[in-house]
């Protein structure tokens, strides 16, 4: 059996990731013989070499409108060409004829009105709500959906028009276990986030409530940095280099933009390290598994998926509500137990998203979807 691979659209770090575990994890798996996988040519270089595994590479640059292009006029000649015989898209949308396929949900943004509306009035803001009717769409055309986890699920199946035989699946994004981090009990922390800069990430939220935080504790002012890695949206960067410049504080904060993952994780001398998460939209967070993998210590927003994956595993604050977050910040920094004890959960914990034990349950799923859809034609 053949299985193709529509990762057309798949550019962002998480969604390469979750990509790059799963084609690792091939051929462990005894369902398929040969998997294609179609590919914009500039993400082949992150991607696994495998006899098995033949790439099938654009030099397209993928938007919405180029994919629709892609899609139509390219993609069912050459599922036709390569005898595939299901077809899982990573990107989620479609609009090919060809079944059966399995799409999976890796954008909630579309679906989330309040963090939407952040962005109103701008071309992204239409793109939102376009993107919105293609993946319903999508959804309600594929013959099986994976969900990374049950909030996705719920927040998402009210818009869409199941049928009952339709075969869904909760498959959470796979991490490979990390040396662990080993907590010390230094006087000066380093909170850092690892996230592109965006409205929905909250960047704006941590500067002003650190910003309130060394106003009333001078004593910290010198003993707490704040960094952040990762891309960025241009608007949600404007105002986000716009508070940095009026923060009196401003010397505690830094953007590093894109790095490599071993500077990011890497030791920061006579700090000890805190993993910082802030973001009010997330249907699953690679980077948030980074950082159990590793074993940080992780003081995060308590809205879902965050509180359901991370358990035991952070100390959390109320999202938006600076007062807490100078409460609870005082607690992590003043505790060194609670630092700790966290950090042996989260990493603990992240052996529950093993790159073996998802992909396969990834596999296993497409072909019972594939099983299904022979058995009721």
């Amino acid at each position: 059996m053949n299985l193709g691979i529509d990762a057309i659209s798949t550019n962002s770090g998480g969604a390469i990731e979750h990509l790059k575990n799963l084609l690792q994890n091939f051929n462990k798996q005894k369902q398929f013989v040969k998997c294609f996988v179609f590919i914009q040519k500039k993400i082949l270089r992150f991607l696994p070499k495998k006899k098995n595994i033949i790439y099938i590479t654009s030099a397209l640059e993928i938007n919405l409108f180029t994919r629709v292009f892609w899609q139509t006029f390219v993609l069912n000649s050459q599922l036709k060409f390569y005898n595939i015989d299901i077809l899982f898209v990573t990107g989620g949308s479609f609009i090919t004829n060809f079944r059966p396929i399995v799409s999976i949900s890796q954008n909630l943004l579309p679906f989330d009105n309040k963090q939407k509306d952040k962005y109103k009035y701008s071309l992204f803001f239409f793109k939102l709500k376009i993107l919105k009717k293609v993946l319903i769409n999508s959804f309600n055309n594929a013959n099986g959906v994976i969900f990374l986890t049950n909030f996705s699920k719920n927040k998402i199946i009210p818009e869409l028009h199941f049928s009952i035989k339709k075969k869904i699946a909760i498959i959470p994004h796979s991490i490979k276990q990390k040396k662990k981090y080993i907590v010390k009990n230094y006087k000066k922390f380093e909170f850092f986030y690892v996230s592109n800069i965006d409205n929905y990430k909250n960047q704006d939220f941590l500067i002003e409530a650190f910003d309130n935080f060394f106003k009333k504790h001078t004593d910290y002012q010198n003993k707490i940095k704040v960094s952040f890695y990762g891309s960025s949206y241009k608007p949600a960067l404007d105002k986000f280099n716009k508070l940095l410049k009026k923060s009196k504080f401003s010397k505690s904060y830094n953007y590093h933009g894109l790095i490599t993952k071993k500077k990011i994780y890497g030791s920061s001398k006579n700090y000890e390290r805190i993993f910082l998460f802030s973001s009010s939209c997330e249907n699953f967070s690679v980077s948030l598994l980074e950082g159990m993998a590793h074993g940080f210590p992780i003081f995060c927003c308590n809205l879902n998926p965050m509180k359901d994956v991370l358990g035991k595993s952070a100390l959390f604050y109320k999202n938006n509500s600076i007062e807490d977050f100078e409460k609870k910040l005082l607690i992590i920094i003043k505790n060194f137990d609670l630092r700790k004890k966290i950090s042996q959960y989260s990493f603990k914990l992240s052996k529950k998203y093993g790159t073996n034990k998802i992909a396969k349950q990834t596999y296993k799923f497409i072909y019972e979807v594939y099983l299904k859809n022979k058995n009721e034609k």
